[in-house]
C-alpha cells in the first residue's frame, strides 16, 4: 500500500501530512498496512519532525510518540543496511550456516515494516540462539574461523539492536 502524503514546513519543523481520507484502511498504527505505509514515508523523508494522519479524526504524532517512530525508523534503516553477504563463510562447510542466516534475514526484512517489534524480538532471539549454540571443545584452524564468523555476525546483530534506543 502506498500512502499519499505531502510535506510542509511549520516553523522550523518539517511535517508529513498523510492523506488518509481516501484510504479504506483504519488510519492507525495498529493497522499493519497503515504502519507499513507510515514507516515507508519516514524512511524516505528522513528529516520529518511531526506526522499528521489526515482523516475525519486527525491524528498528530509529535513529541515522545514521534520520537518512538523515529527510533523504529532508525532500527529499520540499520536492518536494511546490513549486508548479510559479509557474514557468509566462503568454505563448503559454511553452507548450512549461510543458508540459515539468509533465510532468517529474508524473513526479518519481509515482516519488519509491518511489525517492527516482532522483527526486533526475532533479532534478539537469534542473538541468544547464536550465543548458546554449539561451541567447539578443541579449537583448531577450522573452528577458529567458525568462531570469528559467528562473532562478526553477532556483532552486526547487536549493532542493529542498539539502534532501538529505549
Amino acid at each position: 500500500m502506498v500512502c499519499n502524503y505531502v510535506t510542509r514546513k511549520e516553523g522550523n519543523v518539517r511535517v508529513a501530512i498523510i492523506d488518509c481520507e481516501n484510504c479504506n484502511r483504519d488510519s492507525t498504527l495498529l493497522d499493519k498496512e497503515c504502519r507499513k505505509g507510515i514507516l515507508e514515508i519516514l524512511l524516505k523523508e528522513a528529516d520529518i519532525g511531526r506526522l499528521i494522519l489526515n482523516h475525519p479524526f486527525v491524528k498528530v504524532f509529535d513529541g515522545e510518540a514521534f520520537e518512538l517512530l523515529k527510533i523504529i525508523t532508525n532500527f529499520l534503516e540499520k536492518l536494511r543496511a546490513m549486508d548479510i553477504q559479509k557474514f557468509m563463510g566462503k568454505e563448503e562447510r559454511c553452507k548450512i550456516c549461510n543458508e540459515k542466516r539468509e533465510r532468517f534475514f529474508e524473513e526479518i526484512l519481509k515482516v519488519s515494516l509491518e511489525d517492527p517489534i516482532y522483527a526486533f524480538k526475532k533479532l534478539k532471539e537469534e542473538i541468544e540462539k547464536e550465543k548458546i549454540g554449539k561451541r567447539p571443545i578443541i579449537i583448531d584452524a577450522k573452528t577458529k574461523s567458525c568462531r570469528q564468523c559467528k562473532l562478526a555476525y553477532l556483532n552486526a546483530l547487536y549493532e542493529i539492536i542498539r539502534a532501538w534506543k529505549m
